[in-house]
């Protein structure tokens, strides 16, 4: 017997008394039991932040409707700003309450990635306006194989880390590369951008960096992390660029696998 065999229970007793056995078998009920009681809560928790979040979109779209009625523009434009930043923290809430269990709400299909991204500088277009961002899409008729809703989260947030660490005269562009080994898709800002001490670690669970500002926004350290664990489920190399010194790129490779999902083209 190798080292790394696995032992089957039928060879078990080859080694052990029966006694043993009893005592293996046991514990091994005891810890499957365990196993199972912890995925009935952990699905219970994300059940109910599912319903938690649709309750709480009810008292946003009333505050939206008081601040349409103050006349007083100064409040109206701070309102405006908590309002957004809480319907984006609310979306993030229900996708990442998702992400551990993401397989049956995962769809692959064709996607026209121009579409995508459009849909995700929407989400944020309230804070893009407003901090006066220059956008650019160099992005035509290019398709990709993936999960709309998941491909859209893991955009949403660049563009979220853009507006938090952006400078003067910000700019967001979305360009598309294609080569022998796939498609790529370049998210790119000149924002204070990330230091080199810090590029190893930033999708890493709750890093948070040296580039944190006193200003309105705390990183919690999730969102690349989030990223990261998304483009594993759903086959995209996911990296930074290092070498692009003029603010932060981001490098996402599609390979061609309709094949592998059986998609028609």
């Amino acid at each position: 017997m190798k080292m790394n065999d696995f032992i089957t229970t039928d060879k078990l007793d080859r080694y052990l008394s029966n006694q043993v056995l009893e005592i293996i078998e046991q514990n091994n009920n005891y810890y499957q039991c365990n196993i199972n009681n912890l995925n009935i809560q952990m699905q219970e928790l994300v059940d109910y932040i599912s319903r938690w979040s649709h309750e709480a979109k009810l008292p946003i779209v009333t505050m939206r409707l008081m601040n349409e009625r103050t006349n007083d523009l100064i409040l109206k434009k701070e309102m405006r700003l908590t309002i957004e930043r809480l319907q984006l923290l609310l979306n993030t809430m229900l996708m990442s309450s998702k992400l551990r269990n993401p397989e049956n709400d995962i769809k692959i299909e064709k996607i026209l990635l121009s579409q995508v991204i459009k849909e995700a500088i929407k989400h944020h277009s309230y804070f893009l306006i407003n901090d006066h961002f220059t956008i650019v899409i160099n992005v035509k008729n290019e398709y990709v194989y993936s999960d709309r809703r998941w491909l859209t989260y893991m955009l949403d947030q660049f563009i979220t880390n853009s507006i938090k660490y952006s400078q003067d005269n910000p700019s967001l562009i979305f360009t598309v590369v294609q080569n022998d080994r796939g498609l790529y898709l370049m998210v790119e800002d000149n924002g204070i951008g990330i230091t080199k001490e810090d590029a190893p670690y930033i999708f890493d669970r709750g890093f948070t960096g040296h580039n944190l500002r006193d200003g309105d926004y705390r990183s919690t350290g999730m969102g690349l992390y989030f990223v990261k664990e998304i483009a594993l489920k759903l086959g995209i190399e996911v990296t930074l660029d290092e070498t692009y010194t003029q603010g932060c790129r981001f490098k996402l490779c599609f390979v061609d696998n309709a094949d592998y999902f059986l998609i028609d083209y």
